[in-house]
Formats: C-alpha cells, structure tokens, sequence
C-alpha cells in the first residue's frame, strides 16, 4: 500500500532541513552535520553525540555543554585531551572529584587549581605526584590545608606552601620545625618579627643567610657581621653603609671581606683600623685612600710631587686622579702601575702625554688616551699611517673610528683591511657617498650595515618632504 510523506502535506517554510540524530543513524551523520547539532545545544542530542567515535566531536561538546550528566559522562572518556578539556571546563564538585583520581597527573593538577572542596582536597594532597601537590599549595585558600603541605617531601611543594601561610601560629611553628629547609623557606618567604625572632640565631647557616639577604635593617644586619660563615659576613658587608659597623670588619678572616667593606668607608676615623692589616694590598689601600683625603683639603703642587713619587701605588693613584699639573701627570704615564697610567690616559690633556700612552702595553689604556686626543688631525695621520704599513694597534684604529666626528677620516677608515672597522664607519657616517661607496663593500656584513643606514636615511628625506608639503598646504594654502 502507497503511504504518503508527512514532510509533503506540510507548507515549505514548515520543512526543516536541520539534520535529525538518533542512536541508530549518529553513524551516517557528517562531521559537519555533527558540529550543527552541537551548535543548535540540545542536551539529548548533545547525549548522542557524546559516545561518537570521532574525539572532535566529543571536545566540541565539552566546550559547547554545561550538562553535568554529559560531562560526568566525558570525564571517563579514553582520551586523556577529552577528559582534560573537562576538567578545565566543568564547575561541578561531583566531576572534580571523580578526575581528582584520574590517572593523568596533568589533569589531576587542573582540578588542584579549581577546587575548594574539602573531600577533593583531601585526595590531593595524598597524590603520589608533586606538581599535583604544589598547583593545590598555590591555589588553595586553607591554613590547615597549606600548613600540611608545608611538610611536604618535596622542597617546591614546600615552598609554595609555606609562601602563602597567614597564619602566625603556623608560621611559628614551622619555624621551630627540625627541618632546615623548612625553616630556611619560612625566612625566605614569610620573615615578619616574630619570625625573625625564632630564626636569628639559627644554627644553619643556610636559614642564617636566608635572614640576611631578606633584611636590609644595620642594626639586625650587624648582629652577623662576626658570623662563623663568610658567605654571611660577605652579604653582610655588602649591604652595610655606615661606616662604624663596617670598621668592624677590619679582624675579619677574609681579605675580600676587608676589601669590600674598606670600598665603603671614606672617613679617616674607621680607614685608620685597616692600617696596620698586615696584608700589604690593604695597608696601601687604606694609605692611598687616606692620601686622597689628605690632597683633597690641601692640593699643594710641591707636595703632590712628592707623593708622586711615592712607593705606594694607591697614593700616585690618587695624585694622577687629583692634580692638574701636566707635568706630574707625564711623570705619571710612566708609572709601573696600570690604574695610574689608565687615569692620566683619561685626565691629561697634554698630546704628547696622551700619544705615548696610545703606544701603551695595556689595550684599556691605549683605548682610554685615543678617547681623550679628540684631535681630528692626529686621527687623520694615525688612520693615514695604519694604511700604509698596517703596522697601526688595531684597538687604536677601533677607538678612532668610534670617535672621530671628521666624515674624511671615516672615508679613510673605510679602506682599512679590518671588516668591523669599516662596519663601524657604515654605522657612524652620516655621508650618502661613503654610504654608497660602502654599499660595494667585498663583506656581506658591511654592505648589509650600509644598506640598512641608506634606507633610513631616504626614509627620513621621504618623511622630511612629506611633512613640508603638507606644512604648504594646510598653513601657507589657507592664508590665501
């Protein structure tokens, strides 16, 4: 017997060409009539769908489905992306606390960041995983809860833990713990005074010096200035400033440890306790710094001299750097010390002091007295020199071409043999000629380094016309 389609006694805009899914057909839907029934959000279909084959349409409706019974459903799914994609999707507590047994740490760590549920909680903080444990240390609200995990065998664990306690008695209590990491953590990251208190004379040096790089107070500072540890005293001297408590440093062990404190101290009253160190470095350096003072008050050129000439390296140091009197500094360019030539390199301004210093042993100081020529026609015959016989100090050329503001001895410069000379002068040259000429260069990095500054410069020019145009047009048009 014919029967009649139902569709057919129905007027056209009554027919829904949306496809229709029961369990029977679901495997002779396409995956793109799949994506528009999650799309169209019926939680039946969403059922369906959610035993398909295919994982991409199971992902799609975790991110499409509130439906706490599909995603219970989902959080068993074979695939650990599907179960992930739940866990970071779903507020429900019942599927939290089953992915909180999941056998995927990763997942098991997402639900650790999004719950506060007790009984959740509890399982976590029994996970045989230690990320698991330290994303709940950093998530989780509880003092109990962080208090527990502060014990924990793994140090980030404690860590976390530890950093996010509040509460005093808890906090007190770890301090006490026979652990010393436990401790050493809680003055990293919770030294309030109480704290302090218990820990200040802790007998592990590590939690002694996790005290002292937190404070920054002298008074509580000074207390470890006679630390048994050098590390300690070390810190310790490097963060006091007045004078009086680094003086105390003058018996230390350490000679760095003098060196760092005596660094700090400029008055004659506590350099005098370095004085009769009996390490000769500090013993000159306390008379050098002593010396400075001295010349400071009284810069008598007879006297400056005679210092001079005298057998303590860091009182000549201290005359170079104070007097003027070109003599004594030419006196001084020959002196057996590198710091004192390096500063008469940098302070005279006498040509023939500074030319015998570019010829100087030590590259610094050779570097240091092109630097302070500045004299255009010296670089030229330098540069002019180097040219013919290559016999020129490469630093000295390197110093030049870093300094001189003369575009002829940058043309110059850009004949040398060596590719970051003239790598330097393509940065430096603000001629389009030399640009150009450089552009030709045999070194791909040159001719890259003239290229890019021949760019910017043309769009400069571009900008330059640019902005003149537009200045004729909206100023001198409109006042026609």
């Amino acid at each position: 017997m014919f029967t009649l389609d139902p569709k057919l006694l129905l007027l056209p805009h009554q027919v829904s060409n949306k496809p229709i899914i029961n369990k029977d057909n679901i495997g002779n839907l396409s995956f793109e009539e799949k994506i528009e029934i999650i799309n169209n959000g019926n939680e039946k279909d969403l059922r369906i769908l959610s035993k398909d084959e295919d994982p991409q349409i199971r992902i799609k409706i975790v991110q499409e489905t509130d439906d706490k019974n599909i995603l219970l459903f989902l959080s068993e799914d074979k695939e650990s992306s599907i179960r992930k994609e739940v866990a970071m999707k779903t507020e429900s507590e019942d599927v939290l606390f089953k992915l909180a047994r999941d056998k995927d740490n990763e997942i098991r760590a997402i639900v650790a960041q999004r719950t506060n549920n007790k009984k959740i909680i509890a399982i976590l903080m029994q996970d045989s995983d230690s990320n698991v444990k330290k994303e709940l240390a950093k998530s989780v609200d509880s003092d109990i809860v962080l208090f527990n995990l502060a014990k924990d065998e793994n140090d980030e664990v404690k860590y976390e833990a530890i950093s996010r306690i509040k509460n005093l008695k808890h906090l007190l209590q770890l301090a006490k713990n026979k652990n010393w990491i436990i401790r050493k953590i809680v003055a990293e990251t919770n030294l309030n005074k109480e704290v302090l208190d218990q820990l200040l004379n802790d007998e592990n040096s590590e939690v002694r010096k996790a005290i002292v790089n937190q404070i920054n107070n002298e008074n509580i500072l000074s207390i470890f200035i006679k630390d048994e540890n050098p590390k300690i005293r070390e810190i310790v001297a490097r963060k006091i400033k007045n004078e009086k408590l680094l003086s105390q440093f003058n018996l230390d062990e350490s000679k760095d440890i003098k060196l760092i404190a005596l660094s700090k101290i400029y008055s004659k009253e506590f350099l005098k306790q370095f004085a009769l160190d009996e390490d000769e470095e500090i013993k000159s350096k306390v008379l050098g710094r002593i010396a400075r003072l001295d010349i400071k008050k009284n810069k008598d050129e007879k006297i400056l001299s005679e210092l001079s000439a005298n057998q303590n390296p860091y009182i000549r140091f201290e005359v170079a750097n104070a007097t003027s009197n070109e003599q004594i500094l030419s006196q001084l360019s020959e002196d057996p010390s590198d710091e004192v030539r390096l500063i008469v390199a940098k302070r005279s301004k006498n040509k023939d002091t500074l030319l015998k210093l570019t010829q100087d042993h030590v590259e610094k100081i050779r570097f240091a007295a092109i630097l302070n020529l500045k004299d255009e026609n010296i670089f030229k015959k330098i540069v002019e020199e180097r040219l013919k016989n290559n016999e020129v100090d490469g630093i000295i050329i390197w110093a030049i071409a870093d300094t001189t503001q003369s575009e002829e001895v940058l043309n110059l410069l850009s004949e040398d043999p060596n590719r970051d000379i003239r790598n330097q002068v393509a940065k430096r040259t603000q001629s389009k000629n030399l640009l150009e000429k450089l552009m030709k260069d045999r070194s791909p990095i040159v001719r890259s380094t003239a290229i890019e500054r021949m760019a910017n410069k043309e769009s400069k020019i571009a900008q330059l016309h640019k902005t003149i145009n537009l200045f004729y047009k909206t100023v001198i048009g409109n006042s026609k």
